[in-house]
């Protein structure tokens, strides 16, 4: 029982409460609640209702009774899945990890420190690479499903065993569970533990069992290609970027553990257009799972293909440096990081993200600077800042990097420069300060950049009544001449030359019907480099369906033609196409719409 008295959180109290319970080391009571808790009876009540609901909501229930206390009853799975959400917000301070430890060392002593030597060593023989930040989160998670399967067993379906069982690491895992003899089912905690630590490493090496997930990739990051308007330069690279990311992600969500992304709420704030467009993206995923996605995770992949899309743009062969990002916090606050550096370094290579534990390992001579959100010992330059950046952070870190790098184009004088410059030919009113001046311009340079950043044109603003059009023509012209017509009004408007119409055909007869993005609604776009003069969008919706590439596979009633300056601009635009493509009800509107002021009017309604 726990000892050792501290000032616990209700959600500390809740979350230890779940584990000692789960754990059925004893018969917890609520005096047993109490006792450990340091709390009375009143507020162990209170807290016991509340967990009562929380496991409710999660298809668990909690009961008493006198003869073994109170218990979890239901689905093994999904109570191991509130065990893990449990150790989550357990893990980052000391004393409630130290508690932690004193539930497990109930079972046997010294139970934790067995458990973690043993999975530290299994790692290190297997040269199994889990991110840091999570390695420890698996010590507790694999500790606590010991205690339980020593009671309770695992139930898997069919179809997740057999890609199980044909997993290299599954073959790796037998070892592992053969170390903890009182686990009641050994084949079925086999498989289960293969699930867990697939959802926590890296696929570096594809699998036959795990190549429907490779596909699954290549479709996904199709879907982006589409629904950005962008065209992945090497894109066999970023599907081999996204699979490595996949495969733990669908066992993840298949096993039902919880990634923590701290940072998914400034994700969704600064990056929504395409955490958007992300989601709509990972649709493959959600079909396979049969369920829709966390927001973690997809924050997750949102960072990934930012990184992906901020690479691509076009960068001066000047001298290369290359950047390594290292964070503690893991993967995707490194991810993140990475994503912003990359917009704010254009000259600068930066290599994939990376743990410290894998930073020790490169050879110096691999990296030429180290961004990292935590101070730490390195020979290279080191450059600190938190994962997502103000504007005074970046124009504080463009500072500091130019003057030691001396990089080309990025001199930027920071407030402190400009008022030194000013203030010798100025006078001050009575109670300002040069300190106060110095806040003011600072603050008014963070609303430009926000200002700037919500510069980017709304589906309204481009899809404009002009630009919207229908053709009752019978019989339909052929799909070419169907993708001319879509694009007249951007030629009529000058905004992009009329061999940019021939560049959206061509691309189809070299990539197939890729812009059909589903409900018979197409995309068709080139390259900005084609002939495109202004951003810009027009809308052609034909009364019977055209087919693409004469294949019947492929009707389209609506083409929506896409001429991009860059890779980033159209996308607050296309952001709010895809809310229309993933809403039913609205689709089918647009499907039967037959004016321009419908048209507009559900444009306009998706945006508010």
């Amino acid at each position: 029982m726990i000892r050792q008295a501290i000032n616990l959180t209700e959600n500390d109290r809740q979350a230890l409460a779940i584990l000692m319970i789960s754990a059925e080391l004893e018969e917890i009571s609520v005096y047993h609640l109490q006792d450990a808790l340091f709390v009375s009876r009143g507020t162990i009540l209170a807290d016991i209702k509340k967990i009562q609901k929380y496991a409710q909501e999660n298809d668990v229930v909690l009961k008493y009774s006198r003869q073994s206390g109170y218990r979890f009853y239901g689905d093994e799975r999904l109570i191991r899945q509130i065990i893990q959400k449990s150790i989550l917000a357990l893990l980052y301070q000391p004393a409630t990890k130290e508690l932690m430890v004193n539930i497990l060392n109930q079972f046997s002593d010294d139970f934790h420190l067995r458990v973690m030597t043993e999975i530290r060593q299994f790692f290190k023989n297997h040269r199994l690479t889990v991110v840091p930040s999570r390695t420890e989160e698996t010590i507790y998670f694999l500790a606590f499903v010991i205690i339980r399967s020593s009671t309770h067993s695992i139930v898997l379906t069919d179809s997740e065993i057999s890609i199980l069982n044909h997993l290299i690491i599954k073959k790796k895992v037998v070892e592992l569970v053969q170390h903890f003899p009182g686990v009641v089912n050994q084949e079925a905690e086999t498989n289960y533990w293969a699930m867990v630590l697939m959802g926590m490493i890296q696929a570096k090496v594809r699998e036959y069992e795990t190549e429907f997930l490779y596909d699954c990739s290549y479709e996904i990051c199709r879907k982006v290609e589409h629904s950005t308007g962008i065209e992945f330069k090497a894109f066999n690279n970023v599907v081999d970027h996204i699979y490595a990311h996949l495969v733990p992600a669908y066992f993840r969500i298949l096993g039902k553990f919880t990634i923590q992304n701290v940072l998914i709420e400034q994700i969704q704030k600064q990056y929504n257009h395409l955490f958007q467009i992300t989601h709509y993206s990972l649709t493959p995923l959600e079909e396979l799972l049969g369920e829709r996605l966390p927001d973690s995770e997809i924050g997750y992949f949102t960072i990934l293909f930012g990184g992906e899309i901020a690479n691509m743009a076009e960068r001066p062969e000047d001298k290369r440096y290359r950047a390594l990002v290292v964070c503690p916090s893991g993967m995707s606050s490194s991810l993140i990081m990475r994503s912003e550096l990359a917009t704010l370094f254009p000259m600068l290579d930066f290599i994939e993200a990376r743990s410290f534990f894998e930073l020790e390992q490169m050879p110096l001579d691999d990296y030429d600077l180290i961004f990292s959100s935590v101070d730490l010992e390195t020979q290279k330059p080191l450059y600190v800042m938190p994962p997502i950046l103000s504007t005074t952070d970046k124009v504080e870190l463009l500072r500091q990097v130019q003057r030691e790098l001396l990089l080309p184009s990025v001199v930027v004088p920071s407030v402190t420069d400009i008022l030194e410059t000013i203030l010798p030919y100025v006078t001050l009113k009575e109670g300002v300060t040069q300190d106060k001046i110095k806040k003011l311009v600072t603050k008014k340079m963070m609303k430009q950049l926000k200002k700037k950043g919500d510069e980017s044109p709304m589906l309204s603003e481009l899809l404009t009544p002009d630009k919207i059009r229908f053709n009752h023509e019978t019989p339909t012209p052929n799909w070419q001449d169907a993708i001319h017509l879509a694009g007249a009004p951007l030629v009529q408007n000058d905004d992009v030359e009329p061999r940019y119409l021939d560049a959206m055909v061509q691309k189809v007869l070299d990539f197939g019907p890729f812009i059909h993005l589903g409900f018979g609604i197409a995309l068709p776009h080139a390259r900005p480099e084609d002939g495109v003069k202004d951003l810009a969008m027009s809308l052609l919706k034909f009364s019977e369906p055209v087919y693409l590439l004469d294949d019947e596979k492929n009707p389209i009633r609506i083409f929506i033609c896409l001429a991009a300056v860059d890779n980033e601009t159209h996308l607050r635009a296309l952001s709010s196409l895809t809310k229309i493509l993933t809403d039913k009800t609205a689709v089918q509107r647009l499907l039967e719409a037959e004016t321009t002021e419908e048209i507009v009017t559900l444009i306009q309604e998706g945006e508010e």
